[in-house]
């Protein structure tokens, strides 16, 4: 069933140039988007995991206390025990520190270069996608790349993972999935299994859980190239999968590896609970494709208003989204489908178990690597038109309009009075 790599692929290569001076262009961008966020303070969860967190006090803390869990959600005492195991987020905190000296400038540092290395590795694989699956030129490769990764520096959704010192977790378990997922591709089309992409994979792992999609991002991309997925090439990612559940167990002392238990019993009736599912993944697609409205707190509600219209609205967005991937499977747009169907994949997780998000199961930081993928599919459906114009147009007016957004919600990471203020707004009734 493995099918042959498009025919049509430029043998020419990119200037060399050309790869740089898009990267450069996007960090320029980003510094004048995020550079607000830079001068920020501690906020909400920062005191507790990173000002405070042992782990986080030095580099040689980080390694001592490996195997202990970043915060755990239960007394010491309780049969059943959950929490953030993150070692290699607490080593960037730990980093940030050493840097710092504690103060907040090195960590939104660390931060915001994260981002800028997830947004190059998001242009490599784009790029190597476009060439491979739609024999796109590799300067329209890149110029497709280059506004996918644009488009995701600049995106509102990506404010609270930049700008949020707590929230690094995010740039930096999809900087090392994206790596993953980058060997992972280059050994599949050269026939072979790729070391490094598991060492990669369990890497992201320890910087969050959500990075255990990495090895179905793996699968969509053999799927998406009409190629059928090889034990043999997934077998590192998932023995990295393996190694990350059994030091789990350890840390936590259990077969339940501290992540299966649900934050809260919210009262959700069974119809409810359908049209939970529903609301959060209209409301990604909305958040990421509309992105007027950037909140800090969406907070779960267990009834919804009479008369509010969300699951309507969830149900148009979501219907577009899979009006799209008909589409795409139509025209055999792999790179499309690669974008469309990895989104579908980053949000599964909450999509399918949404009380273990917690209260808030519909926040931003949840599709940062969703952002991307949209992204991604959308700058290869137009990258097929004849002319550029589209594509450069389109895409350099939705990067835009998305700097002008995030710029104006940077500000509400300064500091407490600035993100409380907002937190209220956002979630009035939750007594947090």
């Amino acid at each position: 069933m493995t099918a042959p790599q498009d025919s049509r692929t430029d043998a020419a290569p990119a200037p060399r140039w050309l790869t740089p001076l898009l990267w450069l262009l996007i960090a320029a961008a980003a510094l004048v988007v995020f550079a607000p966020g830079l001068e920020g303070a501690f906020v909400y969860d920062d005191l507790r995991l990173v000002a405070r967190a042992p782990a986080s006090q030095s580099i040689g803390a980080a390694f001592e206390r490996f195997l202990e869990p970043l915060y755990a959600f239960e007394d010491p005492g309780a049969d059943v025990q959950r929490g953030l195991w993150r070692p290699l987020t607490s080593a960037s905190f730990a980093l940030g520190r050493t840097l710092g000296g504690g103060e907040p400038f090195a960590y939104h540092l660390i931060s915001l270069a994260l981002h800028l290395v997830a947004a190059l590795l998001l242009m490599r694989l784009s790029a190597l996608l476009l060439v491979t699956r739609a024999g796109t030129s590799a300067i329209r490769a890149w110029l497709c790349a280059g506004v996918a990764g644009l488009v995701f520096v600049l995106h509102p959704a990506q404010v609270e993972s930049v700008a949020w010192i707590s929230a690094v977790n995010d740039p930096l378990w999809v900087s090392l999935g994206l790596g993953a997922l980058l060997a992972h591709e280059r050994a599949a089309l050269a026939g072979r299994a790729s070391i490094v992409a598991g060492l990669l994979t369990l890497a992201a792992l320890l910087a969050k859980e959500h990075a255990i999609v990495v090895p179905l991002l793996a699968v969509t991309l053999d799927l998406t190239a009409r190629r059928r997925p090889r034990p043999a090439g997934l077998a590192p990612l998932g023995a990295a999968c393996l190694l990350w559940y059994g030091l789990r167990v350890s840390v936590f002392g259990g077969a339940d590896a501290g992540l299966f238990r649900p934050a809260g019993d919210y009262g959700l009736t069974a119809g409810r609970e359908v049209s939970l599912r529903l609301e959060l993944l209209g409301g990604f697609l909305q958040n990421i494709l509309l992105p007027l409205d950037p909140a800090v707190f969406r907070p779960l509600r267990p009834e919804l208003p009479e008369g509010s219209g969300v699951v309507w609205s969830a149900l148009l967005w979501i219907c577009g989204w899979l009006a799209a991937l008909l589409w795409a499977a139509r025209a055999r747009r792999g790179a499309v489908l690669a974008g469309l169907y990895g989104f579908g994949v980053v949000v599964l997780p909450f999509i399918a178990t949404p009380e273990t998000a917690g209260r808030f199961p519909l926040s931003d930081r949840y599709v940062y690597l969703g952002v991307g993928l949209l992204a991604l599919g959308a700058a290869a459906a137009l990258g097929r038109l004849r002319s550029p114009a589209p594509l450069l147009g389109l895409g350099l007016l939705a990067a835009a309009g998305c700097g002008w957004v995030a710029r104006g919600h940077v500000p509400t990471f300064a500091g407490d009075i600035a993100f409380n203020v907002a937190a209220v707004e956002d979630a009035p009734k939750d007594p947090n």
